[in-house]
């Protein structure tokens, strides 16, 4: 594969232990050459010291923006022609950005690659009685968060992430998948694509939400409705701590992500309501929402357009 510089883009705010945990995983996991660019979000001192420190470029706002807006500044600075965006709380595995890059490659009309990540709808391999999310939030309710390392050490039982993503793909029997969007879409997490597409195509981020959320369901749905596709490939799994950031700055997400929710039906609800309509000529709501987590959430949320709560940022 040709040396083809990729740019990591991570967004942090006062989460310097995942933060370091995730660039260590980086520079581990990664072989081909690669560029780091973070965006420091209104953190304290010790962020900064430990980017100049190490050597990291970095752009620092003085206070927090929201990830959003963050999001978009880091990503005007970039000029390789792939980017990969990450979450300030992930784990890499080995080669992971080797992988996202040679599928990406395969077909002109990829414009987004991403790895898969315990969920909800995962069978936790160690226990088929459960699935990935029970096993992982028990964890975490019964740790004091000090030892990141432990908590994967405790989810995997010891297994090398690698280990565990195989035992994870063949228990599951998961496969390439293109994603279907609207109404689905990839978590923002982490993810692989083209600088110059969003360029052209309305921008990498949608500064109309707010702070956080659902800014990743928007870039998906008009990606998947110029025609392009989406592809979440096993072949790459990363670890997410999940809501490293967000907890450790009491960001009110479910307020959040009911106005951005409202925002995406908006702006491009008439896409949405026509698939789901679509849908119900095939089978019944309750399937459809058990096919379709976010649609499921959309329902909840839309509110008929009134919003009661705005965020600042």
């Amino acid at each position: 594969m040709p040396n083809e510089v990729v740019t990591i883009l991570i967004v942090t705010s006062n989460s310097l232990p995942y933060l370091e945990l995730t660039v260590r995983s980086i520079g581990e996991n990664t072989k081909i050459p690669y560029k780091l660019l973070v965006v420091d979000n209104g953190s304290a001192s010790d962020t900064k010291l430990y980017l100049q420190k190490n050597n990291i470029p970095y752009l620092r706002n003085p206070k927090n923006v929201g990830y959003i807006k963050a999001q978009w500044q880091g990503f005007r600075k970039i000029t390789t022609k792939y980017v990969c965006s990450c979450n300030d709380d992930i784990i890499v595995t080995e080669n992971w950005l080797t992988k996202l890059l040679e599928i990406i490659k395969t077909d002109k009309r990829v414009k987004i690659v991403a790895p898969i990540k315990w969920s909800s709808r995962m069978i936790y391999p160690y226990d088929k009685r459960r699935n990935c999310r029970q096993v992982w939030e028990e964890i975490k309710l019964k740790s004091d968060g000090k030892d990141l390392n432990k908590l994967i050490d405790k989810f995997t039982l010891g297994k090398r992430l690698e280990i565990f993503s195989e035992d994870l793909k063949r228990i599951n029997g998961l496969r390439n998948v293109f994603v279907e969007s609207p109404p689905d879409f990839v978590p923002g997490f982490c993810f692989l694509t083209e600088k110059k597409f969003w360029d052209r195509h309305g921008g990498f981020v949608n500064t109309d939400f707010k702070i956080y959320g659902t800014e990743d369901a928007e870039r998906c749905w008009r990606l998947g409705i110029l025609g392009y596709k989406i592809i979440k490939t096993p072949s790459v799994y990363v670890h997410h701590f999940e809501g490293g950031s967000v907890g450790l700055n009491k960001v009110p997400t479910n307020k959040v992500l009911i106005y951005n929710n409202r925002i995406l039906l908006k702006k491009m609800g008439k896409y949405f309501w026509n698939w789901l309509e679509k849908e119900q000529t095939i089978k019944p709501l309750g399937e459809i929402i058990k096919d379709h987590w976010f649609v499921g959430e959309l329902l909840k949320n839309s509110g008929h357009d009134n919003i009661p709560y705005e965020p600042s940022n």
